[in-house]
């Protein structure tokens, strides 16, 4: 846009009003990470293995030794993978929920993301490189992280799900292992 001003023609920048560029960009923000997080979690939920047999306490025995121990984790991990993935984002959302500051920082962490890089800044202000915007966010989020403990909170979280994904594929009996208990008359 073009201005005169004391008889000279002056080029007009449009500055970025915040109220007008955040919702668009969280919008176009929210539409290309949407369709990659639901593709993820689908993958997710359809290799998960069927909820019974995971939690079926017949079949949670102590190994009898590092041998038997080393086959279940080597078969177990990889066949429940999908259902400790699954097990491991709820006691994510479950301590995010138990600590609600996480979930204002991570929507506010979003929505600078979403200025950020999806706000078209680069048009009005050249200086904002993509490397100075990675930086940028990257400071933020470090700040925002050390400032309501979600280092603590999430890393400790991740550290029970693994525990808890490595006892159950520990004591859990792998499918082609036979149960000689079972085939005898009552219980013996």
């Amino acid at each position: 846009m073009f201005s005169v001003l004391r008889g000279k023609v002056h080029w007009e920048r449009k500055q970025p009003m915040l109220a007008t560029a955040l919702p668009s960009a969280a919008s176009r923000a929210l539409d290309r990470l949407s369709g990659t997080a639901l593709e993820w979690i689908w993958q997710c939920w359809s290799a998960a293995q069927p909820w019974p047999p995971f939690f079926d306490t017949k079949q949670f025995t102590a190994p009898q030794g590092a041998l038997e121990l080393k086959e279940r984790l080597a078969i177990n991990i990889p066949y429940y993978r999908g259902n400790y993935i699954i097990l491991g984002c709820g006691l994510l959302i479950l301590a995010a929920l138990l600590r609600p500051v996480i979930v204002v920082a991570a929507i506010l962490l979003f929505l600078l993301y979403s200025y950020l890089f999806y706000g078209q800044l680069e048009n009005f202000y050249p200086w904002w490189t993509t490397r100075r915007k990675h930086v940028a966010f990257g400071v933020a989020a470090a700040l925002v992280a050390y400032g309501v403990d979600a280092i603590g909170t999430i890393s400790s979280t991740l550290v029970v799900a693994a525990l808890l994904a490595l006892v159950h594929s520990a004591c859990h009996k792998c499918n082609d292992e036979v149960d000689f208990e079972a085939n005898l008359p009552n219980g013996r």
